[in-house]
């Protein structure tokens, strides 16, 4: 029996990495999993997503919302009693942590969730696992800093293509596992899921980023990006919606407004999740984001829509690394017109690199 502890503290896409491994982990291990939640906006994310429960409640993963003094709930500084009273109730709530034996949680360490972690550790010897929150390709830039403090702590990497960047980090141990959203037996229920889910097949999907990013994403940027994306599928497919799938961080209504400024029609946002709604899209069209792995996964055409700019090449210097592995991508409309041609003429070849990534799944780290 493997008894695991995971405290989610970042985001909820942290469930896209952990409900894979966990579907894989259950299918060879006798495992018993509770998933702690110490953000009150991100539990509430979660339990709004019906597939998210569904694979929880599948797998008998226990899931507890127990608030910690974090960043995300508390905006403003409060008085330091009132600090130590919520940490204290923190802990004591959570004091089963005790008995398990392996714990996980992402790699920015949000240590005023995740020091239990730490307390539990002085009282017996436990494994803690670090995996990354979104399941992406990553290049070690400028602001990248050594989020690791404990030299025994074992980094959980999707591809080998990312060592170099977990050793960035501060790693040294470091474990390939693959990127779960490829395992076998999690593609297979993902795509038995969404056959009862997922009616209409005229869709095409966007997977988006908040644009107030410094680096990765601004408002112009995103206008440009959307508009130009809108004309050209309603060009090309004038019978198929598009849909807009939010990142797990992204305010909804500040894509909604973006919407009415450019009179943007047939066009909405979804809340099914990434894996579900890629499942029966036409193709889905990424604004630089991991989620394009959700699609691929599931061989959906999909395209990589994105300009890079300065301040992107300060954190990402190499560029895409999605264009760089051969995924499609493109930085212009005629570009995008082009690939979106050539899937409708059923010529879209899927990028050598899945085969790869696939191939490098490997769960045998909890021993």
């Amino acid at each position: 029996m493997k008894k695991i502890f995971i405290i989610v503290s970042h985001s909820s896409g942290e469930l896209d990495t952990l409900l894979p491994l966990l579907y894989e982990l259950n299918q060879k291990y006798h495992i018993i999993v509770k998933i702690l939640i110490p953000v009150k906006k991100i539990y509430k994310q979660i339990i709004n997503n019906n597939f998210i429960m569904d694979t929880l409640k599948q797998l008998n993963i226990k899931l507890k919302f127990s608030q910690s003094y974090n960043k995300f709930d508390y905006r403003s500084e409060i008085i330091f009693l009132k600090k130590i009273i919520i940490q204290l109730k923190y802990i004591i709530s959570n004091i089963d942590i005790l008995t398990y034996k392996y714990y996980f949680h992402e790699t920015t360490n949000q240590k005023n969730s995740t020091f239990i972690f730490k307390i539990a550790s002085f009282f017996s010897s436990k494994k803690i696992f670090i995996y990354h929150h979104g399941q992406s390709l990553n290049q070690t830039g400028i602001f990248y800093k050594n989020f690791n403090y404990n030299k025994n702590n074992i980094y959980l990497a999707f591809s080998s293509a990312n060592i170099d960047w977990a050793k960035g980090l501060g790693f040294n141990k470091i474990k390939v596992i693959g990127f779960s959203k490829f395992y076998k037996n999690w593609i297979y229920y993902v795509k038995k899921y969404s056959t009862s889910i997922i009616k209409n097949e005229k869709y095409v999907v966007i997977f988006s980023r908040p644009y107030d990013h410094p680096y990765y994403m601004n408002l112009n940027k995103y206008k440009y990006l959307l508009k130009t994306t809108h004309e050209t599928i309603t060009k090309l497919l004038p019978d198929h919606e598009i849909l807009i799938k939010p990142h797990p961080r992204e305010d909804v209504k500040k894509i909604i407004n973006i919407i009415d400024q450019l009179s943007l029609k047939n066009i909405k946002i979804t809340k099914e999740h990434s894996t579900i709604i890629s499942s029966k899209a036409k193709f889905t069209i990424s604004f630089w984001s991991s989620a394009i792995f959700d699609s691929l996964s599931l061989e959906i055409p999909s395209i990589e829509y994105y300009i890079e700019d300065e301040q992107f090449k300060k954190i990402e210097p190499l560029g895409s690394l999605y264009r760089k592995n051969g995924i499609v991508s493109v930085n212009n409309p005629e570009r995008l017109e082009e690939n979106i041609v050539s899937i409708i003429k059923k010529k879209y070849i899927q990028p050598k690199i899945i085969n790869y990534f696939k191939s490098e799944m490997d769960i045998d780290f909890l021993n």
